[in-house]
Protein backbone atom coordinates (compact mmCIF):
# COMPACT_ATOMS: atom_id res chain seq x y z
CA UNK A 1 0.00 0.00 0.00
CA UNK A 2 1.43 3.37 -0.99
CA UNK A 3 1.15 6.26 1.40
CA UNK A 4 2.14 9.85 0.68
CA UNK A 5 4.43 11.29 3.36
CA UNK A 6 5.44 14.81 2.46
CA UNK A 7 7.08 14.46 -0.94
CA UNK A 8 7.91 10.77 -0.44
CA UNK A 9 5.94 7.63 -1.17
CA UNK A 10 6.21 4.97 1.54
CA UNK A 11 5.17 1.36 1.32
CA UNK A 12 3.48 0.62 4.65
CA UNK A 13 1.93 -2.47 6.14
CA UNK A 14 -1.60 -1.58 7.35
CA UNK A 15 -1.68 -4.41 9.89
CA UNK A 16 0.71 -2.76 12.36
CA UNK A 17 -0.99 -1.14 15.33
CA UNK A 18 1.56 1.60 16.17
CA UNK A 19 0.30 5.18 15.81
CA UNK A 20 1.07 6.58 12.41
CA UNK A 21 3.42 9.47 13.14
CA UNK A 22 5.09 7.82 16.12
CA UNK A 23 6.01 4.92 13.86
CA UNK A 24 7.56 7.33 11.36
CA UNK A 25 9.34 9.29 14.13
CA UNK A 26 7.84 12.60 13.01
CA UNK A 27 7.84 15.63 15.26
CA UNK A 28 4.79 17.96 15.46
CA UNK A 29 6.31 20.59 13.15
CA UNK A 30 7.06 18.02 10.46
CA UNK A 31 3.61 16.53 11.00
CA UNK A 32 2.00 19.90 10.26
CA UNK A 33 4.11 20.28 7.13
CA UNK A 34 3.18 16.79 5.95
CA UNK A 35 -0.51 17.36 6.56
CA UNK A 36 -0.34 20.77 4.85
CA UNK A 37 1.36 19.28 1.77
CA UNK A 38 -1.13 16.44 1.61
CA UNK A 39 -4.10 18.81 2.01
CA UNK A 40 -2.63 21.01 -0.70
CA UNK A 41 -2.29 18.00 -3.01
CA UNK A 42 -5.88 16.95 -2.34
CA UNK A 43 -7.20 20.49 -2.93
CA UNK A 44 -5.18 20.84 -6.15
CA UNK A 45 -6.64 17.56 -7.40
CA UNK A 46 -10.17 18.69 -6.51
CA UNK A 47 -9.59 21.99 -8.32
CA UNK A 48 -8.48 20.10 -11.44
CA UNK A 49 -11.67 18.05 -11.38
CA UNK A 50 -13.70 21.26 -11.02
CA UNK A 51 -11.99 22.74 -14.09
CA UNK A 52 -12.52 19.53 -16.07
CA UNK A 53 -16.21 19.51 -15.11
CA UNK A 54 -16.64 23.10 -16.29
CA UNK A 55 -14.89 22.28 -19.56
CA UNK A 56 -17.15 19.26 -20.08
CA UNK A 57 -20.24 21.43 -19.52
CA UNK A 58 -18.92 24.11 -21.91
CA UNK A 59 -18.22 21.55 -24.62
CA UNK A 60 -21.61 19.94 -24.08
CA UNK A 61 -23.42 23.21 -24.64
CA UNK A 62 -21.26 23.96 -27.68
CA UNK A 63 -21.82 20.54 -29.28
CA UNK A 64 -25.52 20.51 -28.38
CA UNK A 65 -26.07 23.94 -29.91
CA UNK A 66 -24.08 23.07 -33.04
CA UNK A 67 -25.94 19.81 -33.69
CA UNK A 68 -29.31 21.37 -33.00
CA UNK A 69 -28.69 24.37 -35.23
CA UNK A 70 -27.25 22.16 -37.98
CA UNK A 71 -30.31 19.93 -37.68
CA UNK A 72 -32.77 22.79 -37.80
CA UNK A 73 -31.22 24.57 -40.79
CA UNK A 74 -30.77 21.33 -42.72
CA UNK A 75 -33.54 21.36 -45.34
CA UNK A 76 -32.21 18.91 -47.90
CA UNK A 77 -32.38 15.54 -46.21
CA UNK A 78 -34.92 14.46 -43.59
CA UNK A 79 -32.68 11.58 -42.45
CA UNK A 80 -29.76 13.93 -41.69
CA UNK A 81 -32.12 16.30 -39.92
CA UNK A 82 -33.51 13.56 -37.68
CA UNK A 83 -30.03 12.17 -36.99
CA UNK A 84 -28.75 15.56 -35.86
CA UNK A 85 -31.77 16.21 -33.67
CA UNK A 86 -31.43 12.79 -32.01
CA UNK A 87 -27.70 13.39 -31.65
CA UNK A 88 -28.58 16.54 -29.70
CA UNK A 89 -30.34 14.21 -27.23
CA UNK A 90 -27.45 11.74 -26.98
CA UNK A 91 -24.64 14.29 -26.53
CA UNK A 92 -25.86 15.70 -23.18
CA UNK A 93 -26.52 12.20 -21.87
CA UNK A 94 -23.01 10.97 -22.68
CA UNK A 95 -21.27 14.14 -21.54
CA UNK A 96 -23.38 14.21 -18.35
CA UNK A 97 -22.27 10.67 -17.57
CA UNK A 98 -18.66 11.69 -18.17
CA UNK A 99 -19.12 14.73 -15.91
CA UNK A 100 -20.70 12.49 -13.26
CA UNK A 101 -17.59 10.29 -13.23
CA UNK A 102 -15.41 13.33 -12.57
CA UNK A 103 -17.84 14.46 -9.86
CA UNK A 104 -17.47 11.02 -8.26
CA UNK A 105 -13.66 11.37 -8.26
CA UNK A 106 -13.87 14.89 -6.84
CA UNK A 107 -16.27 13.79 -4.12
CA UNK A 108 -13.90 11.01 -3.10
CA UNK A 109 -11.01 13.47 -2.75
CA UNK A 110 -13.30 15.86 -0.87
CA UNK A 111 -14.13 13.12 1.67
CA UNK A 112 -10.43 12.32 2.09
CA UNK A 113 -9.63 16.00 2.67
CA UNK A 114 -12.38 16.38 5.27
CA UNK A 115 -11.30 13.19 7.08
CA UNK A 116 -7.69 14.35 7.14
CA UNK A 117 -8.69 17.74 8.55
CA UNK A 118 -10.88 16.11 11.19
CA UNK A 119 -8.13 13.70 12.21
CA UNK A 120 -5.55 16.50 12.23
CA UNK A 121 -7.68 18.59 14.57
CA UNK A 122 -8.39 15.57 16.77
CA UNK A 123 -4.74 14.42 16.55
CA UNK A 124 -6.02 10.94 15.67
CA UNK A 125 -4.56 10.09 12.28
CA UNK A 126 -5.40 6.89 10.45
CA UNK A 127 -3.40 5.16 7.77
CA UNK A 128 -6.02 5.66 5.09
CA UNK A 129 -5.79 9.44 5.59
CA UNK A 130 -2.66 9.37 3.45
CA UNK A 131 -3.62 6.72 0.90
CA UNK A 132 -4.58 7.50 -2.64
CA UNK A 133 -8.16 6.59 -3.57
CA UNK A 134 -8.52 3.08 -4.95
CA UNK A 135 -11.05 2.67 -7.77
CA UNK A 136 -10.28 -0.95 -8.55
CA UNK A 137 -13.46 -2.96 -8.77
CA UNK A 138 -15.69 0.13 -8.99
CA UNK A 139 -18.04 0.48 -11.91
CA UNK A 140 -17.18 4.02 -13.00
CA UNK A 141 -19.91 4.08 -15.65
CA UNK A 142 -22.50 3.37 -12.96
CA UNK A 143 -20.99 6.10 -10.77
CA UNK A 144 -21.30 8.52 -13.70
CA UNK A 145 -24.92 7.54 -14.34
CA UNK A 146 -25.81 8.22 -10.70
CA UNK A 147 -25.72 11.93 -11.49
CA UNK A 148 -29.03 11.51 -13.35
CA UNK A 149 -30.78 10.23 -10.23
CA UNK A 150 -33.27 12.95 -9.29
CA UNK A 151 -33.42 11.65 -5.72
CA UNK A 152 -29.68 12.09 -5.16
CA UNK A 153 -29.16 15.59 -3.84
CA UNK A 154 -25.40 15.12 -3.97
CA UNK A 155 -25.10 14.58 -7.73
CA UNK A 156 -28.31 16.03 -9.12
CA UNK A 157 -27.00 19.60 -9.38
CA UNK A 158 -24.36 18.27 -11.80
CA UNK A 159 -26.93 16.75 -14.13
CA UNK A 160 -29.45 19.58 -14.03
CA UNK A 161 -28.06 21.30 -17.12
CA UNK A 162 -27.88 18.00 -19.01
CA UNK A 163 -31.48 17.19 -18.15
CA UNK A 164 -32.56 20.62 -19.41
CA UNK A 165 -30.67 20.10 -22.69
CA UNK A 166 -32.10 16.62 -23.17
CA UNK A 167 -35.65 17.82 -22.43
CA UNK A 168 -35.22 20.77 -24.81
CA UNK A 169 -34.03 18.45 -27.57
CA UNK A 170 -36.97 16.11 -27.04
CA UNK A 171 -39.42 19.02 -27.18
CA UNK A 172 -37.80 20.39 -30.34
CA UNK A 173 -37.83 16.93 -31.93
CA UNK A 174 -41.50 16.50 -31.00
CA UNK A 175 -42.44 19.89 -32.50
CA UNK A 176 -40.43 19.12 -35.62
CA UNK A 177 -42.18 15.78 -36.14
CA UNK A 178 -45.59 17.34 -35.49
CA UNK A 179 -44.96 19.80 -38.32
CA UNK A 180 -44.17 17.04 -40.82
Amino acid sequence: MLILLGDQMLDQNPSTAAPLFEEWKVNPTERSDIVYKHLNMLQTTMDKYDVMGKEIRNWTITLWTATLIAGLIQNANEYVLNTLIYLSIIIPFLMGTYDGIFKFFRTDYHKKRNNLMKHYLDNSFERNDFEFPDYEGKNLLWEGLKCFNPFSTHYFHVSFIYIILIASSIIIAWFHHCQH
